[in-house]
């Protein structure tokens, strides 16, 4: 083969085309040249091509090193990601705690405070139930003694208070609880009107009458034909009768207790007050001089 340099170009001729003639021709000298500098780009382009192929992996290499530096840098971003949501974390567990320490000191001062009023209480126990069996004793007596209004209602409520007093199944508090309803209910009596059906004995038979209640000054009687009434005389303790021309003021009475007439002035008997056992009792505990003085105004 025949390599011909046509200026960068090269062209090859094979000596098995050429004619028998033309094989030979001798070629002058600048044909040997022509090869040579072929040989050189030939030997140029390799090199070359190395520099390409060297140039290509370090390309691909300096792929897989961004590559890798890239996965680098995502694992780095996930790690500091990941590290401020546990500083997040550790902060929002620091805040807890120490809302927990709080609560945690107030309910020992909560057990403590607890404990001591524990104690009290107790004590308070043993000194209260000494109290509550005699104003057990009291009421009972100050029932007996007052006016007789509702008597049998009024004995059972104080029944059922002395049995739960004797009972270990009932609280202290729940035993002063009724005791203080019972003494509250007595109260609401001196201030109240009232009326309500019962039996007495009138002429020596027992009717069906309506009673009046004014507060504890008064109670009366009226038979339910209305002709009929007497009132509780408290300082001979029995029941008189009621003079007639009483006869409307109770009815009146009785219409205003229920409601079915709006309050109104009465004209009824009041007896003086009269002093109880009990405040004769409490002043005979008094000083002399105490009584004197109170007598004299």
């Amino acid at each position: 083969m025949i390599l011909i340099k046509f200026g960068l170009a090269v062209l090859a001729v094979s000596p098995f085309f050429l004619s028998a003639d033309e094989s030979k021709v001798s070629y002058p000298k600048s044909s040997i040249s022509i090869y040579k500098d072929s040989l050189y780009i030939s030997k140029n382009e390799s090199q070359l091509n190395k520099v390409i192929e060297e140039q290509i992996k370090n390309h691909q290499k300096g792929a897989k090193s961004q590559k890798k530096v890239s996965s680098l840098a995502e694992d780095t971003r996930d790690i500091i990601s990941e590290y401020e949501v546990t500083l997040r974390q550790i902060e929002s567990v620091r805040s807890y705690n120490k809302q927990i320490k709080k609560l945690i000191e107030d309910q020992n001062n909560e057990m403590s405070s607890i404990r001591t009023q524990i104690v009290e209480v107790k004590q308070t126990g043993k000194d209260i139930v000494p109290l509550m069996l005699e104003m057990t004793n009291n009421l009972e007596q100050f029932i007996n003694l007052d006016v007789p209004f509702l008597i049998k209602e009024r004995i059972e409520r104080i029944e059922k208070i002395k049995t739960i007093m004797d009972r270990a199944d009932v609280s202290v508090s729940e035993k002063y609880r009724r005791l203080m309803e019972a003494y509250q209910i007595e109260n609401e009596y001196g201030k109240t009107l009232e009326s309500y059906q019962g039996i007495q004995e009138v002429n020596g038979k027992k009717l069906s009458v309506n009673y009046l209640r004014v507060g504890r000054i008064a109670l009366i009687y009226q038979t339910l034909d209305g002709k009929k009434q007497g009132w509780w005389n408290q300082k001979s303790k029995k029941w008189e009768s009621l003079a007639s021309r009483y006869s409307r003021e109770v009815e009146k009475g009785l219409k205003m207790a229920k409601n079915q007439q709006p309050p109104d002035l009465l004209t009824l008997p009041i007896p003086s007050p009269v002093k109880t056992t009990l405040v004769k009792m409490n002043e005979e505990k008094k000083p002399s001089s105490t009584i004197k003085e109170n007598n004299n105004e």
